[in-house]
């Protein structure tokens, strides 16, 4: 018996390989099952890192508290899909405006006060955001910033995952394209 710490044999702290240990066991019996494919986007989870558990319906819509412990433990209400596609229910809007990374700007240079919407990527933790340009709607911002994420990231949240199909086509028609003005300028 070897006479270093778990951490020294491990090369990391036995709890996080604990974590990793259960996700590469949870990806195997995924794969074994032919539940390898992401929940959200529909894509294959290739690598057991990337492998979450979601909640089809989330738990937290229980309008009682039995119910929402019945959601949270139907085996039935569970999928697999990407960590990057597994988002928090609480998401739902990050802003005053109901999507997620579109924020509104009035223009204060003319007398019209015109409203514009910025559509943004980025981590707030990291403080670090991407312009995905100024669009005339809501909707158009939105779904400018679902066509960056997609761009930038394969999948991730979107204000409207419905259209992810729909996003894929326009990115592979307008593979260069930076604002989505053009594409979105039809959308109400």
């Amino acid at each position: 018996m070897y006479k270093q710490s778990m951490k020294e044999l491990l090369g990391e702290s036995h709890t996080s390989m604990q974590h990793k240990l259960k996700r590469v066991i949870l990806f195997k019996i995924a794969r074994e099952c032919g539940s390898d494919k992401c929940y959200k986007c529909s894509y294959p989870i290739v690598r057991p890192e990337d492998i979450t558990i979601e909640h089809k319906i989330s738990w937290r819509q229980g309008d009682t508290k039995e119910k929402c412990q019945e959601l949270f433990w139907a085996t039935d209400n569970i999928a697999f899909s990407h960590r990057w596609c597994n988002t928090p229910d609480t998401i739902t809007g990050t802003n005053k405006n109901g999507y997620i990374g579109v924020y509104s700007h009035t223009n204060k240079n003319t007398s019209t006060g015109k409203v514009w919407y910025r559509a943004t990527l980025g981590s707030n933790k990291k403080k670090t955001k991407i312009s995905v340009g100024y669009y005339d709607t809501k909707k158009q911002a939105a779904m400018a910033r679902d066509m960056g994420v997609i761009r930038h990231w394969g999948c991730g949240v979107l204000n409207f995952p419905d259209k992810f199909e729909w996003y894929k086509e326009q990115l592979e028609l307008w593979p260069n394209h930076k604002d989505w003005k053009d594409v979105l300028k039809n959308v109400e």
